[in-house]
């Protein structure tokens, strides 16, 4: 199983680019008075969605081709959010985290330069003290510059270490298509399909 990264050139760029956040719960539905309980577990993943429209067929032969040798889940898509490549903040250079955060967590620290800014809504990555690196969202924030505490969209899967890597230029996750896409053809111009992937990790 290899990993693909998604191509920065512009032929590869989708007409539409989507993203979800899937929570890991578990839903009852008693059958006796239909009262409903959740059990939230860890293991929320992200889920994409991309639709690519017509294309000359020169241009869309190269995407076919890319998205064919994936061969459905035979191997894994690296990619970020195509649609938003770096914060809407003013988070640049090479921000850290102030502190570790234990798994689990549902916020960090970010330490930046003298009043840079982050969103909500902003993505970033965060990298884990096993190296791995989980892509985040922000949910909420407050403080600017060298304090900047981050409410996430979901937990950390794992601890982080003070002075970890924190990723804002294209911070990546790791998707493993759902199935692989019926891609159409046509004389002149083709196009008109869309892949889908969830967030792979172990």
């Amino acid at each position: 199983m290899s990993i693909y990264t998604f191509p920065t050139d512009e032929i590869y760029a989708p007409l539409e680019f989507e993203m979800q956040m899937r929570g890991n719960v578990m839903v009852n539905r008693s059958p006796t008075n239909g009262a409903i309980t959740t059990v939230e577990i860890p293991g929320d993943q992200w889920a994409i969605r991309m639709m690519y429209s017509y294309r000359a067929n020169a241009d869309y032969q190269a995407i076919a081709a890319f998205w064919n040798r994936f061969r459905g889940q035979s191997h894994i898509l690296r990619i970020w959010n195509v649609a938003q490549p770096a914060p809407l903040g003013t988070l640049r250079g090479s921000p850290i985290l102030a502190s570790a955060a234990a798994e689990g967590a549902n916020s960090v620290v970010v330490q930046g330069s003298s009043g840079e800014t982050i969103l909500p809504g902003d993505m970033l990555g965060i990298t884990l003290a096993s190296t791995k690196v989980q892509l985040v969202q922000a949910a909420a924030v407050s403080g600017t510059g060298v304090a900047i505490t981050v409410s996430l969209v979901a937990p950390l899967r794992g601890a982080a270490n003070s002075s970890a890597v924190v990723v804002w230029n294209k911070p990546t996750a790791d998707f493993i298509l759902t199935e692989a896409p019926f891609i159409p053809y046509r004389a002149v111009a083709s196009g008109g399909f869309s892949i889908e992937a969830v967030e792979f990790f172990g």
